[in-house]
């Protein structure tokens, strides 16, 4: 197990050869290194910065413990401009991380900002069949790409 992976937290950077030096296969749910392993922060072609955060994939066997086995199957990269998800890609291999970057950056760089979003009430979430999950569920509709987006304020 490389050394600086296991309780590091969010602003963790991490370097992309400790990430290709990470074994995937079978750990505890104690044991499995803490996401995200690598934070990028490259800069697009527009001049859009970009923060890609890189995941381990994995999936988990038998009852909840601090000894359930965790296994590693992959990694998730997700791009955010700002505080806003704009794309994301699943490798099986770390190699596989420098052949989805480029793309993965040019899709965060083109996406809609979805300035001017307007907030969508529960009445009206229901009406249109879109799931609204409670209180500090908030639900918004893109006027510029119609795209309907939400989040969890609860923290």
């Amino acid at each position: 197990m490389p050394k600086g992976f296991i309780g590091q937290m969010w602003n963790y950077k991490g370097s992309m050869s400790d990430l290709r030096a990470l074994p995937l296969g079978t750990y505890t749910r104690e044991t499995c290194p803490k996401s995200p392993l690598v934070k990028l922060s490259p800069i697009s072609e527009n001049g859009t910065k970009i923060t890609i955060s890189i995941y381990t994939s994995y999936w988990c066997e038998g009852p909840y413990s601090r000894e359930q086995p965790v296994t590693l199957c992959g990694f998730a990269l997700f791009a955010y401009v700002g505080s806003m998800q704009m794309a994301a890609r699943s490798v099986k291999t770390a190699d596989e991380i420098d052949l989805v970057l480029p793309g993965l950056v040019e899709e965060a760089a083109a996406a809609c900002m979805h300035k001017g979003s307007r907030e969508l009430s529960v009445s009206e979430c229901r009406k249109r069949g879109i799931v609204h999950h409670g209180n500090c569920w908030h639900t918004y509709e893109c006027p510029t790409c119609s795209k309907i987006h939400a989040y969890d304020s609860s923290g």
